[in-house]
């Protein structure tokens, strides 16, 4: 993919133009917390309120940020940060989870070069604790992330009654019980009284 290494190219040498701006979100405590904050970036950035960001509002919005550097954004930054708009709604436009998805894409990348830069400084005998500590959080955040997709997986099976949908839609398959449970169920069959037919 050419798009994917001329990015991967660029942020290794240069960066990104977001950096000032994943540096403030740096502080946050949970993927919850991450999540609010980018919650309140959107909302600040969205002026005229309309439920989605273009890249003149985008572009706008990060340059009137009190960061250090300024942030100006090119349409080859957002034509990369979107992957060539594929997380774009079909105007170019970012949708708030949409936004979320880039911002989360953008502070992991933005992790891995805080980490290139610590393991340099390391060997070359700096010290760089708080880049490594911050790496620490993102992957605690990552763990996070995974224990509630695992558990919001499982509530969701819970409560479809042992269906699970597989494949196409409308295959439908039902979790077969236990050994144990189709004994028990055999059992309790064998012990309940039958019925009979009256007799005439």
């Amino acid at each position: 993919n050419q798009l994917l290494k001329k990015r991967q190219e660029q942020e290794k040498s240069f960066g990104s133009p977001l950096d000032p701006l994943l540096q403030s979100l740096a502080g946050f405590n949970t993927s919850t917390d991450l999540t609010a904050k980018i919650e309140q970036l959107y909302i600040g950035l969205d002026i005229d309120q309309n439920g989605f960001l273009s890249y003149d509002d985008l572009k706008e919005g990060l340059r009137k940020m009190e960061v250090t550097p300024h942030i100006h954004l090119s349409e080859e930054d957002y034509h990369l940060m979107t992957y060539g708009k594929t997380w774009c709604d079909e105007f170019g436009n970012l949708p708030m989870d949409e936004f979320e998805r880039v911002m989360r894409d953008q502070l992991k990348l933005y992790v891995q070069r805080q980490m290139s830069t610590a393991m340099i400084a390391a060997h070359a005998g700096g010290s760089q604790i708080g880049d490594v500590l911050f790496v620490l959080k993102q992957l605690m955040i990552t763990v996070e992330d995974l224990k509630s997709d695992s558990k919001a997986t499982h509530e969701g099976l819970s409560s479809m009654g042992g269906i699970v949908r597989t494949g196409s839609v409308g295959s439908n398959h039902r979790i077969n019980p236990s050994p144990s449970a189709q004994l028990r169920r055999r059992s309790s069959s064998a012990n309940s009284p039958r019925e009979h037919p009256p007799i005439n």
